[in-house]
């Protein structure tokens, strides 16, 4: 059994093999905002290179089980990078959930580099 612990000496949860992004922060704890999403979610899926809207995956009313991550059951071609789009399908009136997950950004580009 695999212990990874934080630089503050915290135990880190999840698979610690997995990672994303930029490979240095596992997949699970990226997701962990799923979380948060309510208990039905619209998913929309989209590649993020220019496209004619043709190739737009949209799931509505996924059940979302408490606090788990949320898995869309949807196509993906290998060599296309996708933006996928969770928001809440019934919110609290003036309150909703949205999560972004950007397939293989560079997250320090893109927050180097604002308005």
């Amino acid at each position: 059994m695999n212990v990874v612990l934080t630089g503050s000496g915290n135990l880190v949860d999840g698979n610690p093999a997995v990672a994303s992004g930029d490979e240095t922060v596992p997949y699970h704890s990226l997701s962990w905002c799923k979380s948060w999403l309510g208990p039905n979610v619209n998913i929309t899926r989209t590649p993020q290179s220019e496209h004619n809207g043709s190739d737009v995956q949209v799931e509505l009313n996924v059940l979302h089980p408490h606090e788990a991550d949320l898995v869309p059951n949807m196509t993906r071609e290998p060599r296309v990078k996708y933006i996928t789009y969770y928001e809440d399908s019934e919110s609290i009136p003036g309150r909703r959930t949205a999560v972004w997950e950007l397939d293989k950004g560079n997250w320090k580009i893109l927050c180097s580099r604002h308005g």
